[in-house]
C-alpha cells in the first residue's frame, strides 16, 4: 500500500530486538515519500531511554557502543529534525537530506525527499 505520510525510522546499529536489516527491509517496502530510514551507530533496541534495559522492557542484550546520553541527544536531535523538515523548515530539510549525517559521525541516512 503507498504510505501518504512522511516516514521517518530510527534505528540502533546495535538493535538486538528489531535487527538492523529487519529495519532497512521495512524501509524498502515502505511506499510513497518522504521516508528515512536513520541509523544510529552503537545503540541498541532502548537507545532512546535513559537505561539500557528500562526495567519491564524485554531486555535486549546487545551492547550499546555509544554511551546512553550520547545515544538519546542523538536520537532526539534526529527525530527533531526529521519532523521540522516535514513541517517545512528549510534549514532541516537540509539537515536531514543534506549535510546532517556528513556533519554527525554516529548517524547514517537513506533518505527519499
Amino acid at each position: 500500500m503507498l504510505n501518504t505520510v512522511p516516514v521517518g525510522y530510527v534505528q540502533g546499529t546495535a538493535d538486538g530486538i528489531a535487527a538492523p536489516a529487519e529495519g532497512r527491509t521495512t524501509y524498502h517496502l515502505t511506499a510513497g515519500t518522504p521516508k528515512a530510514f536513520i541509523q544510529v551507530a552503537g545503540t541498541s533496541h532502548y537507545g532512546i531511554t535513559d537505561v539500557q534495559n528500562p526495567a519491564g522492557a524485554a531486555p535486549d542484550t546487545s551492547a550499546q557502543t555509544l554511551g546512553q546520553g550520547a545515544g538519546v541527544e542523538t536520537i532526539a536531535r534526529w527525530s527533531g529534525q526529521w519532523l521540522l523538515a516535514q513541517l517545512g523548515d528549510a534549514a532541516a530539510k537540509r539537515y536531514v537530506y543534506t549535510t546532517g549525517d556528513a556533519a554527525d559521525p554516529n548517524v547514517m541516512v537513506t533518505s527519499v525527499k
